[in-house]
């Protein structure tokens, strides 16, 4: 099986990972798909835009020396409903 990469059109970013998964709006790179989840807010309604939380203001989420956020050790996994009712 061959190496896949991936890239953003956006940014300069490349990637060769299958679980990683980067953001087209914000141009951050995450782990998988907990991570990029945790970060991203969606919008009420089909009509209401989403918008990006920043990660450095996620307590379970770290950057890496690799440049991608990811959940910071000992950190078990959580609901996104959990993890947001935890930083208010």
């Amino acid at each position: 099986m061959g190496t896949v990469e991936g890239s953003c059109s956006g940014c300069t970013r490349r990637w060769t990972s299958l679980r990683l998964a980067h953001c087209a709006k914000c141009h951050r790179s995450f782990s998988g798909a907990w991570t990029f989840d945790v970060h991203r807010h969606m919008g009420a309604s089909d009509n209401e835009r989403g918008y990006c939380e920043d990660p450095e203001q996620i307590p379970s989420l770290e950057l890496r020396n690799d440049n991608v956020w990811h959940r910071r050790v000992g950190e078990h996994e959580l609901s996104r409903q959990d993890v947001f009712h935890s930083r208010v």
